[in-house]
């Protein structure tokens, strides 16, 4: 899913990238709902939902790159954690590519390993940073949670004998609404939300 999780200390003007990462999160759900509804029932993957499958770690890629350039990433104990979360989305970009051309189950339980894989990393990283007294974690936390768990099921799914790829837009919308939770509790004023870490 979503795997940054926010600083306590960090400033309005640095919560930008957040916002796109969910805003590409929600297209890139619309793009592939929409593929998949006009591509009919074809017995292979088509070729653009694919690529979207390919995007979707590389734009997590992107993501961990992004605040890996935060100083405070190191201080809060993350980064070994974020540099984790990148390789195996270069890994998981790849094997999506290749999976997704043998079939959807295929690809379903590759996506499935990496979100149950970077949902734990999310969790691990966002209970280090509220231990260390960062606000705004409990978004991630659920975000890590659910995403480990949408992981097991998508495996689970891909198994059956007619796997469906539309869960996963379901998944990446599900992960923008934390991540803005996530953006909106570090906007608001320390004193209103220290009681909720």
């Amino acid at each position: 899913m979503i795997t940054t999780a926010l600083h306590a200390s960090t400033p309005h003007s640095t919560l930008r990238p957040y916002v796109v990462r969910a805003a590409v999160s929600v297209l890139w759900a619309v793009l592939l709902a929409v593929t998949l509804a006009t591509s009919g029932s074809s017995a292979s993957v088509p070729a653009l939902v694919i690529a979207l499958l390919v995007a979707y770690p590389i734009v997590d890629l992107v993501a961990s790159l992004v605040e890996l350039r935060e100083p405070r990433s190191g201080a809060s104990g993350t980064s070994s954690l974020l540099v984790l979360n990148a390789a195996i989305s270069v890994v998981t970009a790849v094997a999506l590519g290749v999976a997704a051309g043998h079939s959807a189950g295929a690809a379903l339980r590759v996506f499935g390993i990496w979100a149950l894989l970077t949902g734990l990393i999310q969790l691990s990283a966002a209970v280090a940073r509220r231990r260390s007294g960062h606000r705004g974690q409990w978004s991630m936390i659920l975000s890590g949670s659910i995403s480990a768990v949408a992981g097991v099921l998508f495996v689970q799914m891909g198994g059956h004998a007619e796997p469906a790829l539309t869960g996963l837009a379901g998944y990446a919308v599900a992960g923008a609404v934390f991540l803005l939770i996530a953006v909106h509790r570090r906007r608001t004023p320390r004193d209103a939300g220290a009681a909720i870490r």
